[in-house]
């Protein structure tokens, strides 16, 4: 590829990650808010349903992991930026660039599918309630249905 337009096509990414990068300095707080008002929500809902009062030790854990999967998103995002810009830089498409980075990502993610059998039943069943999926089955049933789900979200 020409070095003129493996530059050209470097900065363009590199300003669509900067420009990225202030929207989510300038609206991170925005963010976190809204996704931990819909997981409290969510809370809300899973004590109405279940009649079970969720102790606010467990909803502080479940503030912590939301802030936890915010910062690995971060930090996805933005080794999946430097992958992109040092495959432009290594003359690959930027097509070949983005689907190589995202095919890194979907792998990972394939990977923590298989955590999944660490759950407990009732953690399994909390996530197809979720899904609006059957909580019916054992524990090898429910880890299969909740599967399938996620890789057809994929």
């Amino acid at each position: 590829m020409d070095p003129v337009v493996t530059n050209a096509l470097c900065a363009l990414v590199g300003a669509a990650i900067g420009y990225a990068a202030n929207w989510w300095q300038n609206n991170r707080k925005n963010v976190i808010a809204k996704v931990a008002t819909e997981v409290g929500d969510l809370v809300d809902d899973l004590e109405e349903l279940t009649g079970v009062d969720i102790p606010d030790s467990l909803e502080d854990q479940i503030d912590e992991v939301v802030e936890d999967v915010v910062s690995e998103l971060e930090d996805t995002i933005s080794d999946a930026a430097e992958d992109v810009q040092e495959a432009l830089r290594e003359g690959e498409s930027l097509s070949d660039a983005l689907h190589a980075s995202l095919s890194d990502e979907i792998a990972a993610l394939k990977g923590r599918i298989d955590e999944l059998d660490s759950l407990t039943v009732g953690d399994l069943k909390i996530a197809l309630k979720t899904l609006d999926l059957s909580v019916s089955g054992n524990k090898g049933e429910l880890l299969e249905r909740l599967t399938t789900a996620l890789e057809a979200l994929e």
